[in-house]
């Protein structure tokens, strides 16, 4: 009959201790972080005030990166919950 080792027991759990303890970490990514990390990338925030603002961002999937051209250039924007679009 095998029987495992304590060491190797005791090993085994530890692996799995340190698994679990690195997938909660990339759980962590919530909004506001992302939202902070995005201001940090040089995003700016602009809340839509008109009503064909307004329109345009409800067409948005919230919480989705974005890339969009406009005159020639590439713009990238971020929708919110909270009514806010990094740009």
């Amino acid at each position: 009959m095998n029987r495992i080792k304590p060491l190797s027991a005791a090993f085994t759990v530890l692996l799995l201790v340190v698994a679990f303890a690195g997938f909660e970490g990339c759980a962590s990514m919530d909004a506001s972080n992302k939202e902070s990390l995005l201001s940090a990338a040089g995003f700016r925030t602009r809340t839509p005030s008109t009503p064909k603002q307004q329109a345009l961002y409800s067409q948005l999937a919230p919480y989705k990166l974005e890339r969009r051209t406009k005159n020639g250039k590439i713009l990238y924007t971020y929708a919110d919950k909270q009514r806010v679009l990094y740009i």
